[in-house]
């Protein structure tokens, strides 16, 4: 049996819905099952999302999220970035694109998967919570479920990326809220920020 069992390949989703119910098998995403034993880690997270449908598009935010540190069943939409700044969206899309780019160090390739890096993966979803709330407190209470799942050293890669970040939108705010949700405590901690 495959690492990764997807509807129609070769078996039909009520197949795998039995197979699940027999206790052979897990869901890991929406469309994709895996034998029970299986080891999830980056790699096959990566191979369950799989490939973007449409091309210069790179996994990013909380799809990116789920491949590095992810628990339970992967997102139902998944998220991605433009590799190059561009129009890249269509209103049928069945995903979500964000209009970007993603280049260099901020890029990462997982089981030949392109994946925004975990700092940047980090940087995006902190940007998304400060510019869906506005709110350094708001955007930092919708961020802690998400920072749990990292490890302490990652934090503090994250934390020391945001310092490298200049000329981007609200990285003043992006690092203040960081430092409550990254912080060695949690709290932010006694970490110094660069204020650039």
């Amino acid at each position: 049996m495959d690492d990764v069992l997807r509807i129609g390949e070769p078996l039909t989703y009520t197949e795998l819905m039995d197979l699940a119910l027999d206790g052979l098998v897990f869901r890991l995403t929406d469309s994709c099952w895996v034998p029970v034993g299986t080891r999830v880690d980056a790699e096959l997270r990566a191979r369950a999302l799989g490939r973007p449908a449409a091309r210069g598009l790179v996994l990013s935010h909380h799809s990116a999220h789920w491949v590095w540190w992810g628990v339970g069943t992967g997102p139902t939409t998944r998220e991605y970035t433009t590799r190059s700044r561009r129009r890249a969206r269509r209103a049928d899309d069945p995903w979500i694109t964000y209009e970007r780019w993603v280049q260099g160090g901020d890029l990462a390739r997982v089981a030949g998967i392109e994946v925004t890096a975990p700092a940047r993966t980090l940087y995006d979803l902190v940007l998304l919570a400060w510019e869906d709330s506005g709110d350094e407190e708001q955007a930092a209470a919708r961020l802690r479920r998400s920072a749990a799942q990292v490890p302490a050293a990652e934090r503090a890669e994250f934390l020391d990326y945001l310092d490298d970040q200049y000329r981007r939108p609200h990285v003043r705010a992006l690092r203040r809220v960081a430092a409550q949700v990254f912080g060695p405590d949690g709290t932010g901690g006694d970490r110094g920020i660069n204020r650039r």
